[in-house]
């Protein structure tokens, strides 16, 4: 059908403007429209409210038409009826993981705050680290600092492996989580290539500062575990899965794990290690 412009962006008004589409197909009959919501069987979309709306306006439309559509419906029992009306409501997983970087990030700022006892703070020094060494080791870092060409050779002379950080700059949410879990991981080898090369590279003073701050560097062991048991293993399910009930399975253990989490299990957290190692067998 193509896209269509509206004035707004209410559920009403996109069904308006799909209805009107469908209507000014060529050789379209008076009933087109009713047809065709009637063959209607699931959406995907965000969960945002509008989206969820116009998924009601879907179904409210659908058991209004069906007497029409439906040949001797109403001799239907209701088991029948409620059968042939149900509609599937898929939401698109990228946006789940989305929203939870926001919602992490938030959750470590309010943190921090209380633990340090700063009224305010624009961001959580978490992020602030993660974007600078992004900006300064990045591989498509800052060329006005020149540290990359300096940390590429220094890694490989003391036979480090996967050194190069990804941009935060141009990459999708989940980068945020990628980040923070390479850093954390190299984190004793940027704090021995700042303590070398501070006094020549002056911005990496602040990064170090920011890499022996032990609450900084415990969110960053908490954004990479997001990666490795939520943020990762869900973007994976959402790009490779056939279809989007493939993905339910894992779901279901990650909610499972969050609650017992969340319920202060003892065993939870130990039980971690064993969890990643199931979730990078997902593909």
């Amino acid at each position: 059908l193509g896209l269509e412009q509206v004035a707004e962006k209410s559920a009403k008004t996109a069904f308006d403007a799909l209805e009107a589409s469908v209507n000014s197909l060529p050789g379209a009959s008076p009933d087109v429209f009713k047809k065709f919501m009637w063959k209607v069987k699931s959406t995907m979309s965000d969960s945002a409210r509008t989206e969820i709306k116009f998924n009601a306006i879907i179904e409210e439309y659908r058991s209004q038409v069906a007497p029409e559509v439906v040949e001797k419906y109403t001799e239907l029992s209701d088991q029948e009826r409620t059968k042939l009306l149900n509609v599937s409501n898929f939401f698109c997983q990228l946006h789940l993981v989305s929203n939870f970087t926001n919602v992490a990030l938030k959750c470590l700022l309010n943190l921090e705050l209380a633990e340090t006892g700063v009224s305010r703070q624009e961001e959580a020094s978490v992020l602030t680290l993660v974007k600078a060494v992004s900006q300064y080791f990045g591989q498509r870092g800052s060329g006005l600092h020149q540290i990359l060409t300096i940390w590429e050779p220094w890694c490989k002379a003391k036979k480090i492996a996967r050194f190069p950080f990804p941009s935060f700059v141009g990459n999708r949410f989940n980068i945020v989580f990628v980040l923070a879990s390479r850093v954390f991981h190299h984190r004793q080898h940027l704090i021995a290539f700042c303590e070398e090369f501070e006094h020549e590279k002056t911005v990496l003073t602040k990064v170090l500062e920011m890499l022996r701050n032990s609450i900084i560097i415990s969110h960053l062991q908490v954004l990479g575990f997001c990666d490795q048991l939520i943020a990762g293993p869900l973007w994976r399910l959402a790009e490779n899965s056939e279809h989007v009930l493939s993905t339910c399975q894992y779901s279901l253990q990650l909610i499972t794990w969050l609650e017992d989490c969340n319920s202060g299990l003892s065993d939870s957290f130990r039980t971690v290690v064993a969890f990643a190692c199931r979730c990078y067998t997902v593909r």
